[in-house]
């Protein structure tokens, strides 16, 4: 933003600029309580693999945890909080939360910065609906961030559950999914033909039947 007021006020065309957002938008809300980073740039790999594999240079390490620090960053300036930082120790978390914990106190140290000063804090209640709480409140979120090398079976398992065999079978992306449309023998349907795909929201909010059965095993769903 500094560099833009110098440069409009070198290029005299400050009266041309009306408004400027600041918006930090790097994550997703997919629930009300859950919230996924946004993918990171120039990395089909993901953060894990972009950090664990022999050929990773400093550079691509110093890239990725500090794309992971500037999402985290946009979620707590969005909810106008700073949380209490908890990590686990000598690996990538460290230096993540190491790095937002930096971020955090510049941002505090900046008087110009009204993203956690004067301001209400902001919170997700029930039904998505936002609360709010004094700017002097001592009820701070806690930020645990863990490395994901510390718990490697977890992500091997393939639960029986309605959600998960979804997305193991389909594919769940961003609350939704593509399926290719069949035709049935003696049958007139409108919509998209044979081998044309259909997408389909999984909303918790407006599909009673995912809301109720997502987490239930699938044999209790068929």
């Amino acid at each position: 933003l500094e560099l833009l007021a110098e440069t409009a006020l070198a290029e005299d065309c400050i009266q041309r600029i009306k408004k400027v957002y600041d918006q930090y938008a790097r994550f997703v809300c997919l629930e009300d309580d859950l919230f996924i980073l946004s993918e990171v740039p120039n990395n089909q790999d993901g953060t894990f693999l972009a950090l664990n594999k022999t050929s990773c240079t400093e550079e691509d390490i110093l890239g990725t945890t500090g794309f992971i620090v500037d999402s985290l960053y946009s979620v707590f300036a969005t909810l106008g909080s700073v949380p209490i930082i908890r990590c686990s120790k000598f690996n990538a978390a460290e230096a993540v939360a190491k790095d937002l914990d930096g971020r955090f106190r510049d941002s505090l140290r900046d008087s110009r910065n009204t993203l956690f000063s004067g301001m209400e804090h902001r919170t997700f209640g029930e039904n998505g609906k936002s609360s709010a709480l004094s700017p002097f409140s001592f009820q701070r979120p806690l930020l645990i961030i863990l490395d994901r090398g510390l718990d490697m079976a977890t992500p091997l398992h393939h639960a029986w559950t309605y959600q998960s065999l979804l997305h193991d079978l389909v594919g769940i992306h961003l609350n939704h999914i593509d399926m290719a449309s069949q035709s049935v023998p003696g049958r007139l349907e409108e919509g998209p033909r044979e081998g044309q795909t259909k997408r389909y929201d999984l909303s918790a909010a407006t599909d009673r039947l995912w809301r109720t059965h997502r987490a239930s095993p699938f044999s209790e769903v068929a």
